[in-house]
């Protein structure tokens, strides 16, 4: 009797496990859904740039499993570009389902765009000079001595077709309306462009006045 039971509980066992197996596997339980993934583009060149896209994402849509896909759209997948060794300054990337990595049980059903172009542009460095903007004018009593900033040239970096213009770098700027005293302030430094990049952020400026007898 009890070998009798405990066939029964295996035999139900194996169907339910074969319900389930069968339910999972089935039409009426796979998903169709989509999701954007960030692009991401390795192997640059050390002395190369990127230039375009910046920043670019995939709209991906997938089809499988409900209880997979469901997880598929929530997760932060990450569409990968590798670019070939020795890539020229542009590269049409194909995007296919190999750049993701997705379960074998998921079918990617389309990626767009399904083509990328890619930018790059040699990576080039300048020492510049550093110029302080000022606005207003001093008091009538008040003289200019001189400004001094420290330092008064910074490194910048960036793709050799935004640096051709780059002859100094400004931080933002200083309001003289009212100075009456010997003044030092740090100050930002204004990159020239979105791809440009100074070696430091901030400067020192020490602006010297005297004042004048009426």
């Amino acid at each position: 009797m009890l070998r009798l039971k405990n066939l029964s509980l295996k035999i139900f066992s194996l169907i339910i496990a074969i319900a389930l197996c069968y339910y999972v596997n089935s039409d009426t339980n796979f998903s169709v859904i989509g999701f954007t993934a960030p692009i991401e583009i390795k192997n640059i060149p050390q002395n190369k740039m990127l230039v375009w896209p910046l920043g670019p994402k995939a709209q991906v849509t997938v089809k499988g499993p409900s209880y997979l896909v469901s997880q598929v759209a929530t997760s932060k997948f990450t569409y990968k570009i590798e670019l070939p060794t020795g890539v020229e300054n542009s590269f049409r990337a194909e995007l296919n389902k190999e750049g993701l990595s997705l379960p074998p049980s998921i079918e990617v059903v389309s990626i767009e765009p399904s083509q990328l172009e890619i930018a790059l542009d040699k990576k080039v460095e300048r020492e510049v000079q550093v110029v302080v903007p000022r606005y207003g004018n001093l008091p009538e009593d008040v003289k200019l001595i001189g400004i001094e900033v420290k330092p008064s040239t910074i490194i910048v970096s960036g793709p050799e077709n935004s640096m051709k213009n780059v002859k100094r770098i400004e931080t933002e700027p200083v309001d003289i309306r009212d100075i009456r005293t010997n003044l030092t302030k740090t100050l930002s430094v204004r990159s020239p462009g979105n791809l440009i990049e100074s070696s430091i952020n901030q400067v020192e400026v020490s602006i010297k006045i005297s004042l004048q007898e009426k």
